[in-house]
């Protein structure tokens, strides 16, 4: 599966609706819903295995190409998707608490996030590198449509758009491991948009 501005959009709404008609509705937890929803979002994220095939060793011979992952979608790892959610959660109720309309460090919280995006998988397979976020989340639109008297669904849309922006756009580069064959492919991956 890929990531899923639809699936994003409707945990954000609930949420939102959640904490609209709730008496014990709190910035803590809007904040703890906020990151939640975009880690649960994350958990989804999957890059296209694409580049020269890694090669297995064969000495003394010349390695033979394995092609058995190329064009293969490998998966984040759930443990290094979840371990951000403190750190979202942190910032994001940073930001709430010092009012800030321009959501700073909610965007700087998720680039960072982004770029703790290190291993994917595909079964025992393993793609190792780092993940470059390149757009940043501008969140302007979404505070002059809340202002300008928006829906929560309208507002959740235009959230969830920003934020898979953000993913959508990101670029991991690596190196694959295929410790099922030996192959590893030796220097980077041609990059990798996350999906």
């Amino acid at each position: 599966m890929a990531l899923s501005t639809s699936d994003l959009q409707g945990n954000l709404e609930a949420s939102f609706i959640k904490q609209r008609d709730s008496d014990a509705s709190n910035q803590l937890t809007a904040a703890q819903d906020l990151a939640t929803n975009i880690v649960k979002y994350a958990k989804e994220t999957s890059i296209l295995v694409a580049g020269t095939p890694p090669l297995i060793p064969a000495p003394p011979a010349v390695p033979i190409p394995d092609a058995s992952v190329i064009g293969q979608r490998a998966k984040i790892n759930p443990a290094i998707a979840q371990a951000g959610q403190a750190t979202l959660f942190a910032q994001i109720n940073q930001s709430f608490t010092l009012k800030d309309p321009t959501l700073g460090l909610v965007s700087a919280a998720i680039m960072t996030y982004i770029a703790t995006f290190t291993i994917f998988s595909i079964g025992g397979i393993t793609c190792t590198g780092a993940t470059v976020p390149t757009t940043p989340p501008v969140f302007a639109p979404l505070t002059a449509k809340g202002l300008d008297g928006g829906t929560v669904k309208e507002c959740t849309g235009l959230l969830a758009d920003i934020i898979h922006l953000t993913f959508s756009t990101a670029v991991f580069n690596g190196a694959v491991v295929n410790p099922t064959t030996g192959a590893v492919l030796p220097g980077v991956l041609t990059p990798s948009i996350l999906m």
